[in-house]
């Protein structure tokens, strides 16, 4: 919860929840202004994120101010940074989340800026995928269509006439094959989609691995606590 006041269980690893939050919500928008709503994942008023992801209820008077980085899982908040980048609307970081800060709810959330402490690999994390959605028209403003959920795992596809991509997310400590179907936005038997970046608890890469298309779906091996950024590879004809 986003003071860390509460934990609900029964919303840890439930993708129809947040598909259906989602859709609710977005759904109030009109596209203009859905298109440049901030996407947070902290503010001056709650918890910070990395802080969340040790699911501890409590704040600075109950637990005090170290327990904030205790028990953090960075492979969650790199899929929430993979999230944050991908979504409709304007990506927007309060400071010192792309460097790996903590905190409970306001005032602890308020500290200072971590000069030369900073976590150098989640900073650059941040660099790559802002560099990958200002080149990407269908990250700035395309469609989105939630392509497959279960437990622990959600993905999404975003598309227009120039780009289609496809972004998964595994929040589970176990290793998942997910069938995509990578046809619902538009994507073809004869394409070959290529993977750009993945993340995940240790680090993240943007080595190229290319994934064939069959029957409109593609078969995808997630990590434990990763997230994947897939496209099609676009061919000289297209």
């Amino acid at each position: 919860e986003k003071h860390s006041d509460e934990f609900r269980g029964d919303l840890l690893g439930n993708h129809r929840a947040f598909f259906d939050a989602m859709t609710h919500n977005m759904s109030r928008f009109q596209e203009q202004s859905l298109q440049v709503a901030m996407n947070e994942l902290s503010n001056h008023d709650h918890s910070r994120f990395l802080t969340r992801t040790n699911h501890k209820v409590g704040r600075t008077h109950t637990h005090g101010p170290e327990s904030a980085s205790e028990g953090i899982n960075i492979g969650i908040m790199k899929e929430a940074v993979v999230i944050q980048m991908t979504w409709p609307g304007a990506p927007t970081i309060y400071y010192g989340d792309e460097a790996g800060l903590c905190g409970w709810t306001d005032p602890d959330n308020r500290r200072a800026y971590p000069w030369g402490r900073e976590d150098k690999e989640l900073l650059n994390l941040h660099k790559c995928l802002i560099s990958m959605r200002k080149s990407c028209s269908a990250l700035k403003t395309g469609s989105i269509k939630f392509l497959h959920g279960e437990y622990m795992v959600i993905s999404y596809g975003r598309f227009d006439e120039q780009d289609k991509i496809v972004v998964i997310c595994n929040n589970g400590n176990e290793e998942r094959v997910v069938r995509i179907p990578v046809w619902e936005i538009g994507i073809r038997n004869m394409d070959i989609c290529q993977q750009t970046l993945e993340t995940t608890k240790d680090d993240f890469f943007t080595n190229e691995v290319n994934y064939s298309v069959i029957k409109g779906q593609i078969e995808v091996k997630l990590l434990p606590h990763s997230a994947k950024i897939i496209k099609r590879k676009k061919m000289e004809n297209q």
